[in-house]
């Protein structure tokens, strides 16, 4: 599996006239990878589990001693993917896009002064209502969106609860295009996959 992740993605010829989004330029420590691994999953998930899970599909090299390791957006995406089937993406996201997600039921994530938020509904003009993952009894924290803006510019990830909920038709999904053949290309992790998780092409 290791070898088949490291690959580039061949896709299909079909797909070379698709604009592909912009790339997330940032790193992030195995932390936030870790917090977001636990808010799309039924267990918790520690930085080291990350970090092994990736280092044993060929998405990191074994970092060396008192050099942490740091998950780039395609390396986080390939992971939440490939690593733990979760039918999510990373994106260098807008408000708008952030909008278009929480409208189509798609559950939203922020990173705001580090610290990793579930976005839940939008306030209109005012902004945007955030929690921590999981805590849907915790006070919402209300975020303007200039505040928002400046946070999905360089982190959103957004996840379906399940793989059932990728549409059947059209040419596009949340997290890329959908080709002829019925696959479904993730942008950011530069994989497809088939309807029910399975990775075909990295």
């Amino acid at each position: 599996m290791g070898s088949r992740m490291v690959r580039l993605c061949q896709a299909p010829a079909e797909r070379a006239a698709v604009r592909e989004p912009p790339p997330v330029p940032v790193e992030w420590a195995p932390e936030v990878a870790a917090r977001v691994l636990t808010a799309l999953l039924p267990r918790p998930v520690t930085a080291d589990e990350a970090v092994t899970r990736a280092v044993g599909l060929g998405l990191l090299r074994h970092p060396a001693a008192e050099q942490p390791a740091h998950f780039s957006a395609e390396t986080l995406s390939r992971l939440l993917l490939a690593g733990y089937t979760l039918p999510a993406h990373v994106e260098a996201g807008t408000v708008a896009r952030l909008r278009a997600h929480l409208g189509a039921g798609r559950l939203a994530f922020v990173l705001l002064e580090e610290e990793l938020l579930q976005v839940h509904d939008s306030a209109g003009e005012l902004g945007f209502l955030l929690r921590p993952p999981g805590q849907t009894q915790a006070p919402a924290r209300l975020v303007a969106p200039d505040v928002l803006a400046l946070a999905t510019d360089s982190f959103l990830v957004a996840a379906l609860r399940g793989w059932s909920e990728l549409p059947a038709e059209g040419r596009s999904f949340f997290g890329g295009t959908r080709d002829r053949d019925g696959s479904y290309h993730w942008d950011t992790a530069g994989c497809a996959t088939d309807a029910a998780g399975r990775v075909l092409r990295c």
